[in-house]
């Protein structure tokens, strides 16, 4: 146990840590997958508390220094983040490890260096720690505009009123210590833990170490205690007794359907936005304007997926553009590659899959009539 606090602190450190602990390893075994990103945000701010108690254990095991060392603020704010979109939508690998990337190399190049090369981080420390800590200050900002915006993008319509107001306190909260802790770490190690002690300038004066004991470290003990009730109250049990079952604002369904059908209207029908070669169901989504779980819903209403609604639009605009005069000197693998087909053998398939003929016995067909 750690000497240099008392029993009181001490207690505490171990009451916030074993509780936010219990409550993750609950998250992992009988959560849903919306609740991993909370789950591993409360086993990173447990270990906070919990390594200090058992500093020369786990030191001594590699497994175990991973998993209780410092140095994981990195993976704070990407999973703020992922936790805020899970609310509203589905999240696919390919975006998650877009926004875990970067932290787990950061986080890697610091294990290898430290443990594999000891004597060579000893020497490097105070130059290393400053180069970490300005990447986790950058990150902690990129990831609270990244918050805000899919607050006001996404959540604020999405969300019922009380639902959005309670993530919104949390989010604000949690980012409110770790945007300031960074800056005054910042300055503690700029001027020295030895010889600085205040700041004392014309203009204001400020006991940095009065700050920790009296501000920053309290603030850190209830922020917390808050994850720890935000994050059980955000199981599927204790969440009903606050909020209502559903939290999602749900649209009227004609308009809804309404408002999709016009945009596709307008981006496929009018601007034939399938012509792009690189389209898919997440990118439609993004330039037209709606939802992806939207445009899913209404291809599923059509009974369609996404590459067979794509491939109808293709072949009907391969139909039109083979009946024009100034396309008749071109054979069909060219007319098709007007349409947005890419492959003679794809669109061979697709054509016959559709129409039921190939497409030189349709062209035959044409001018036999």
């Amino acid at each position: 146990m750690n000497s240099d606090y008392n029993s009181v602190i001490m207690g505490v450190w171990l009451v916030l840590g074993a509780q936010l602990l219990i409550l993750s390893i609950a998250k992992f075994c009988f959560g849903t997958r919306k609740q991993l990103p909370l789950a591993f945000l409360c086993m990173v701010m447990s270990m906070w508390f919990l390594r200090k108690f058992f500093r020369g254990t786990w030191e001594e095991y590699y497994l175990l220094n991973i998993i209780m060392g410092g140095r994981k603020e990195v993976f704070l704010g990407p999973l703020v983040l992922i936790h805020l979109r899970m609310l509203t939508q589905r999240v696919g690998h390919q975006w998650v490890l877009k926004h875990m990337a970067v932290p787990i190399i950061v986080y890697l190049t610091y294990l290898i260096i430290s443990t594999g090369f000891w004597e060579y981080y000893e020497s490097i420390y105070e130059e290393f720690f400053q180069s970490y800590l300005a990447i986790i200050i950058t990150s902690f900002w990129y990831y609270f505009y990244l918050g805000m915006l899919e607050f006001r993008r996404e959540l604020r319509h999405k969300l019922i009123p009380k639902a959005y107001t309670r993530h919104l306190i949390f989010f604000r909260a949690f980012f409110v210590y770790y945007l300031s802790m960074p800056v005054l770490n910042l300055v503690r190690q700029l001027t020295g833990y030895e010889n600085f002690q205040l700041i004392n300038t014309r203009w204001f004066y400020l006991d940095v170490n009065g700050f920790y004991d009296y501000i920053y470290n309290p603030y850190f003990f209830l922020l917390s205690f808050v994850l720890f009730i935000y994050g059980l109250t955000e199981t599927r049990y204790f969440k009903n007794l606050f909020l209502a079952q559903d939290i999602i604002v749900k649209e009227p369904v004609p308009e809804k359907v309404d408002k999709v059908e016009q945009l596709v209207r307008e981006h496929f029908y009018e601007a034939k936005l399938f012509l792009d070669a690189e389209l898919t169901l997440s990118l439609t989504a993004k330039t037209i304007g709606c939802s992806r779980k939207d445009f899913s819903d209404y291809l599923k209403e059509r009974e369609l997926s996404f590459t067979e609604f794509v491939n109808q639009l293709k072949v009907a605009e391969f139909k039109q553009l083979i009946v024009k005069e100034e396309n008749q000197v071109y054979d069909m693998v060219s007319v098709a590659e007007k349409a947005g087909f890419r492959s003679k053998a794809t669109f061979n398939r697709v054509f016959k899959q559709l129409e039921g003929i190939t497409p030189r016995d349709y062209r035959k067909s044409l001018l036999e009539v």
